[in-house]
């Protein structure tokens, strides 16, 4: 039976950058990238937003933010080495009323897109539905006490998420002469984000290395973004347990 010196699990696009770094460090490696699809970024890779992120959310300091930025630079010389083509279009920051002014000017941010529950692990549509996937989240206490503490907000996104008038009014907070007529449908994507069985969600990205293994228990978004940043972390936790 053949072996390897490194096995990646998963063809995503944080796989595919962990077996690149890795090879980049040591190209004497044998390296096998092991990938249920019958090609590489099925799934949330070939469903994301196509930006690459600023930093500008993320908690200063966080490692999700380090990775951003750093995986950003990476991200953009990459795309240039290869010929990858790539447009700088700059972020516009907007404060909807008086009250967010302060978080602004201070230096922070919210925004995104709007956001509900996936009822399927792998579901891409608005109606994906996996009974299994949805009884499994529907078992684990951190759910329900996450709904406990924004069921509201939650219930406002699904809302919005069917009912195009409510969308239209929502962004109209920031465009006011945005109309109906002027949105087309977008694609959808499932964010893989950890949540704490007391209903926390882990903000940060979280590798942990366990024996010879590297686990990536929490990589959401901007993980596209820092994704060869992510896969340089697992590169140098990989060449540590080699010696």
């Amino acid at each position: 039976m053949k072996t390897y010196d490194v096995v990646v699990v998963g063809g995503g696009i944080v796989g595919l950058a962990t077996a690149w770094r890795l090879l980049a460090r040591d190209a004497s490696l044998s390296v096998v990238l092991l990938e249920k699809e019958g090609e590489a970024g099925a799934h949330q890779t070939g469903h994301n937003s196509g930006v690459i992120h600023s930093g500008l959310y993320y908690k200063p300091g966080s490692e999700k933010a380090r990775t951003c930025v750093e995986g950003g630079r990476l991200l953009l010389a990459f795309c240039r080495a290869h010929e990858v083509p790539y447009e700088i279009c700059g972020k516009l920051v907007v404060a909807a009323n008086e009250e967010e002014l302060p978080r602004l000017v201070g230096g922070g941010a919210e925004a995104g897109p709007n956001a509900v529950t996936a009822l399927a692990r792998e579901g891409y549509r608005k109606t994906s539905f996996n009974l299994f996937d949805a009884l499994e989240e529907a078992a684990y206490p951190g759910v329900w006490k996450l709904l406990a503490k924004y069921g509201g907000m939650a219930a406002g996104e699904l809302y919005r998420s069917f009912w195009k008038p409510a969308f239209v009014k929502a962004l109209q907070k920031l465009m006011p002469e945005i109309r109906s007529e002027d949105l087309v449908a977008g694609g959808a994507g499932v964010r893989a984000q950890a949540l704490r069985r007391d209903g926390t969600l882990e903000d940060d990205f979280v590798l942990v290395p366990h024996g010879r293994i590297v686990h990536v228990l929490n990589a959401p978004s901007p993980a596209a973004t820092a994704s060869l940043a992510i896969g340089g972390r697992i590169a140098e936790a990989v060449a540590a347990m080699r010696g």
